[in-house]
């Protein structure tokens, strides 16, 4: 019996490291994190960051109107009535809300700068949202 070519078992092996290696790419492709985005109305913007993600998260930035920047120690009311403030890059978060829990988002600065967004039922995942402040 005679031995194959040695260049036929350098190409054997170099294709099967390569379909090893496209297999395993593949395998870490689709068990990453999805992400898509969605622009709704009102600012609101949906985001499912993982197939896993088993809370409710709202988080956000609050913006003043005319200007664009961000407005820190904002307060910030979720519709259930729990509160936050927006911290110095005019970021804020609730964590774990209820599932199906709608209605306003309301934020309010201390001189008088309010925003309301309407919230859709929420589901798990994050919801990440901008709020810009105007004067009354």
């Amino acid at each position: 019996m005679s031995q194959a070519p040695r260049w036929i078992v350098k190409l054997s092996l170099s294709l099967f490291v390569t379909m090893v290696v496209l297999c395993l790419g593949l395998f870490v492709f689709v068990r990453c994190t999805t992400e898509y985005r969605v622009t709704e109305p009102h600012g609101v913007r949906t985001s499912q960051v993982d197939a896993s993600e088993q809370r409710v998260i709202v988080r956000g930035t609050v913006l003043d109107a005319e200007s664009g920047e961000p407005l820190a120690d904002a307060t910030v009311t979720a519709p259930d009535g729990s509160e936050t403030r927006s911290d110095a890059s005019g970021r804020f978060e609730f964590v774990d809300l209820a599932e199906e829990l709608s209605g306003p988002l309301r934020a309010a600065s201390a001189d008088g700068r309010s925003a309301e967004n309407p919230l859709r039922p929420l589901r798990r995942g994050v919801l990440e949202v901008v709020l810009r402040l105007r004067k009354p």
